[in-house]
This record gives C-alpha cells, sequence and structure tokens, in this order.
C-alpha cells in the first residue's frame, strides 16, 4: 500500500446511468468521515460558465441545432480550461481530495471514439489538461439495456444523450473500457451493475490501494 496523501483528484467516468453522481457522493462522505478535506465538482458545470455550456448541450438544442462533434469537444474543453483554473488546482494545491463527475475521458469518449476522432480529441485532452490529469479515474461499467433503464428513472429531465440510441450508448461503454485498458496505472474499470454499497466497497478498497486513503 502507498503512503497516504493529503490530497488526490478523482474522477468518475462511465456511459449514462453508471452510477457515477451516487458514488461520488458516498467516497466524499467516506472521505469526510475519515477527516479528509474534499471538493465535489462536475464537467461541465463546475463554474457559472460550464453550468452554461451544460445546459444548451444537454437540453437546449434540437436535434436540428447540433454541433459537430469537434465543436461540442472544444466547448467542453473551454469548460474545462476555466475549471481547471479556478475550481480544480486551487483546491489539489489547498490539500483537498478533489472529486468530479466526468471529465477529459468523457470528452474522448462522447465526442473521440463516438464521432472516430480519437487522434484528434486526444489531443486537444493533452493540451487543455496539460499537467493536471487525474491521480485515479473510476469507470463504472454497466451493461446498456440496465443502464438506460437507470437513466430514465432519474427525476431529473433527460438529456440529449439520454435519448440517443442504444447503438450510441454500445459505442460509448465500449470507449470507455477501451481508455480503461489504455491507462491501467490511473483507471480502475468497475462492474458498477451491482447495488450501490457493493459498488462503493470496491471504490474504497482501490482508493485504499492506490492512494493510500485511509478509510474507515
Amino acid at each position: 500500500m502507498p503512503p497516504p496523501r493529503s490530497h488526490a483528484f478523482i474522477t468518475f467516468e462511465g456511459g449514462e446511468g453508471a452510477g457515477k453522481t451516487t458514488q461520488l457522493a458516498r467516497l466524499q462522505r467516506r472521505l469526510e468521515q475519515a477527516g479528509c478535506k474534499v471538493l465535489a465538482t462536475r464537467e461541465p458545470g463546475g463554474t457559472p460558465m460550464g453550468a452554461r455550456i451544460r445546459e444548451m448541450l444537454l437540453h437546449g438544442l434540437d436535434a436540428d441545432q447540433r454541433l459537430s462533434s469537434f465543436g461540442e469537444a472544444l466547448l467542453y474543453s473551454l469548460d474545462r480550461v476555466e475549471h481547471l483554473e479556478q475550481i480544480v488546482r486551487p483546491a489539489l494545491q489547498a490539500g483537498k481530495y478533489v472529486l468530479c463527475d466526468r471529465f477529459a475521458d468523457s470528452t474522448l469518449a462522447y465526442q473521440g471514439h463516438a464521432a472516430g476522432e480519437q487522434a484528434k480529441i486526444e489531443a486537444l485532452n493533452r493540451l487543455v489538461v496539460d499537467e493536471t490529469w487525474p491521480d485515479l479515474t473510476f469507470i463504472l461499467d454497466v451493461p446498456v439495456p440496465a443502464a438506460l433503464a437507470r437513466a430514465q428513472a432519474r427525476s431529473q429531465k433527460a438529456s440529449w444523450y439520454d435519448r440517443r440510441e442504444a447503438a450510441f450508448h454500445e459505442t460509448l461503454r465500449q470507449a470507455f473500457r477501451q481508455i480503461a485498458a489504455d491507462n491501467p496505472a490511473r483507471c480502475a474499470l468497475i462492474q458498477a451493475d451491482a447495488g450501490v454499497e457493493e459498488v462503493g466497497r470496491q471504490v474504497e478498497q482501490i482508493c485504499r490501494q492506490r492512494l493510500g486513503v485511509a478509510l474507515p
């Protein structure tokens, strides 16, 4: 087990309905119970500008108004630049654990793999993220039918991506699995169709093993 860390950048990734937000909130509670300083955030939406980008791209455009995949990636990346500068880096410098619901891997999956633009989006991500890559990324993997059922059961309004065809969501699932395989030192792939507590226990165990987090 590595020596305990005073701070870390941890991201949660996966397709629609994978349970990212639920597991992030659970880990936040557990870290705070252990006496850690924690900041929870998300992309897009972690900054005021990001909230506007989120609303536009998830809910504000009809099908005939959609941007190209690269245009979407540029908007997400604009949010990411400001999010890193205003929120993530200052929190890490202050010794906090930063938990983020989606980050650059989502841009690679949604606007890269799903559009056949992996190389272009990988280059964009490297430019935008620079040296602030997550210390640990949880990729939550759920079979598409179960994930879509979860997404449809959520109380919030369905997003543009929620309404996409099943084949699109299967492409995303395989993209995230490939990202995990390509980045084994950073990513942990979790089969997340088990119960919330079981998945949460796996998340905690990986935090202990990889980051030395002293969770009770």
